[in-house]
Parts: C-alpha cells; structure tokens; sequence
C-alpha cells in the first residue's frame, strides 16, 4: 500500500516533534549505508528504517541529520565493541 505524500515515518527511539532537514535520497542514503536501493526501500515500506523519512514530490527523502547520528552511533558501538 503506498504512503500518502507528506507522511512520515520515525525511528521507534526517536521522541522528538522537531522538523526533518532537506533530507537526502534513496540513493545517497543507501551510499552512506553501503547497501542497496532496494535494502533502504525494503526497510522503508516496512517502517524498520532506523530514521525519519517522508515522501515528497513522490520521491523518498531520509533526514539528513538522523542518517549521520545512526552512523555515528553504529561506528561508537563497533568501536566499543573491538576493544
């Protein structure tokens, strides 16, 4: 079932009302993650992907900000993690 445009989904931990940034798209979030289109649509769709995104203009956009804090955190966990 499609997502109505102007919806947006959030990160189960995400608690905040603040607005989304200019967002990224599907592609440079999943060259940021390192996966495939298809992975970031997948966990979109579903409403697993771990920030907030929305559809505009029919196009997905992903929160900027929320991308570089989950990675930043993923990379503090594995660090954590190896020592």
């Amino acid at each position: 079932m499609p997502v109505p445009a102007g919806v947006l989904h959030r990160a189960p931990e995400d608690e905040t009302d603040a607005p989304m940034d200019d967002g990224l798209s599907v592609n440079e979030t999943a060259g940021r993650f390192r996966v495939s289109d298809k992975t970031i649509y997948r966990q979109l769709w579903a409403g697993t992907f771990p920030c907030r995104a929305g559809r505009s203009g029919g196009q997905w956009r992903i929160s900027r900000a929320d991308v570089d804090d989950y990675l930043a955190r993923r990379a503090n966990e594995l660090d954590g993690a190896e020592g």
